[in-house]
């Protein structure tokens, strides 16, 4: 006798499969937030030589490849440096370690996480929870986002803009130098990670050459270096520039 087949669809079972335990969001210290961009930083300049060796053996593609990956890693790099000072300085403030700024008192809390906040008996896990939730969205490294952190956070950056770039013999100002070094990299980042550094029009790639990444290299390591320095003015620490923070 043989069986009818049985085509009825049976429901599917939703939600069994197991969730990934959500990892707890770490308070790093300053310095630990500097050593983790100049881990990075580290890692992007030993591949200077490499690309260097290509170049001089005339494997010129395959260093332009090396010099665009370092543009595109270096922008990430730093944006994560942005994204940890941050929830560096948010938490300061939370803290009272900080005076509070008036973006600061602006921040927008949905209810779950005020919720959390009522129940958390003092507690700065929620609040290390929301920083990182609200910002790991965003992308911190336009010159508007960076100017907007920094007035978050109570910084001025036309200190860091002076100290970074002043020149008694140069016209443009110390702002505009910093403006025109971030959204260059800005610009460049996207251009290759979008559009493998063609130009839209024509489709001809951008050039490319060791001397433009190390200029980026550079000016990105000493704006993070103020940034870094600017903080630990913020902490009461005026004298050292090395030495143990909060």
């Amino acid at each position: 006798m043989l069986l009818e087949p049985n085509y009825k669809l049976t429901p599917r079972n939703k939600n069994v499969r197991e969730k990934c335990p959500s990892k707890t969001v770490m308070k790093f210290s300053l310095k630990e937030i500097k050593q983790h961009f100049d881990e990075s930083l580290a890692m992007l300049r030993n591949q200077t030589s490499i690309a260097h060796g290509f170049y001089e053996n005339r494997n010129v593609e395959e260093a332009k490849y090396i010099w665009r990956t370092q543009i595109v890693l270096l922008e990430s790099a730093y944006d994560f440096y942005l994204h940890e000072i941050t929830k560096y300085g948010l938490c300061r403030i939370y803290e009272k370690q900080w005076d509070e700024t008036p973006k600061y008192k602006n921040i927008n809390i949905n209810m779950e996480t005020l919720s959390e906040a009522l129940i958390s008996n003092g507690s700065l896990d929620w609040f290390l929870k929301f920083t990182n939730d609200h910002y790991s969205i965003k992308t911190l490294t336009s010159y508007q986002s960076f100017r907007d952190q920094c007035n978050l956070l109570g910084i001025d950056y036309r200190e860091i803009a002076d100290e970074v770039f002043y020149d008694r013999n140069s016209r443009k100002s110390t702002e505009e130098k910093l403006e025109n070094v971030i959204t260059e990299l800005f610009k460049r980042r996207n251009r290759i990670a979008h559009q493998y550094d063609r130009e839209y029009a024509d489709a001809e790639p951008q050039n490319i050459d060791e001397k433009t990444v190390e200029d980026f290299l550079q000016r990105i390591s000493e704006i993070v270096d103020s940034i870094y320095r600017a903080v630990l003015r913020k902490d009461g620490i005026f004298n050292d520039f090395t030495c143990n923070d909060k």
